[in-house]
């Protein structure tokens, strides 16, 4: 086994920098490493990238300071093909269809994920199922659909607001995902 190169001169130069914000977020720069490239701008790259990993690993959906898409949609900012609506929530069609038929059941309450939810919503989540079989029906979906909600980065849920896909129209496999 080889042993470890001395800290580089680039290393040397802001070992006391980076020691003087060792409590900072951005601690990126990995003083000791096993095996040390050659070429100092290839060190430089293989730093970036494994921060850039790092600090994009965990990336969260935005807050809702905005008006979500949805917002939009329902207050005739944005297009969107809306199939019913109430004083609780919108149905519409998704701009990114992954059955013939996929419509959002969307709340107008722009609550950002499912664990955001609280017990005051729990008349509100039944309602969008309710919701989801009506426009089923409206639809023609005789023989099934399925519904979901994505939650977090992990599940795909892309808009920070919570809503209901249905899709149908196709047979469905399983397990989804």
């Amino acid at each position: 086994m080889g042993r470890l190169a001395p800290p580089s001169p680039f290393h040397r130069r802001y070992e006391s920098t980076y020691r003087g914000y060792q409590h900072d977020a951005l601690q990126f720069l990995p003083l000791r490493v096993r095996y040390r490239p050659k070429c100092l701008i290839m060190e430089l790259v293989l730093l970036l990238l494994r921060w850039l990993r790092d600090a994009f690993s965990g990336a969260m959906l935005p807050p809702v300071s905005e008006k979500t898409l949805f917002q939009k949609i329902m207050d005739r900012e944005e297009p969107g093909d809306i199939l019913y609506e109430d004083d609780l929530c919108v149905a519409l069609r998704d701009i990114n269809p992954q059955a013939p038929t996929h419509v959002l059941i969307v709340p107008r309450n722009p609550i950002p994920s499912l664990d955001a939810l609280t017990e005051e919503d729990e008349s509100l989540v039944g309602h969008l199922f309710l919701v989801a079989q009506k426009v089923a029906a409206d639809e023609g979906l005789t023989d099934g659909y399925r519904t979901v909600f994505n939650n977090g980065s992990d599940a795909q849920q892309t808009v920070a607001h919570v809503h209901l896909h249905l899709l149908g129209g196709r047979h469905m496999s399983w397990p989804p995902g």
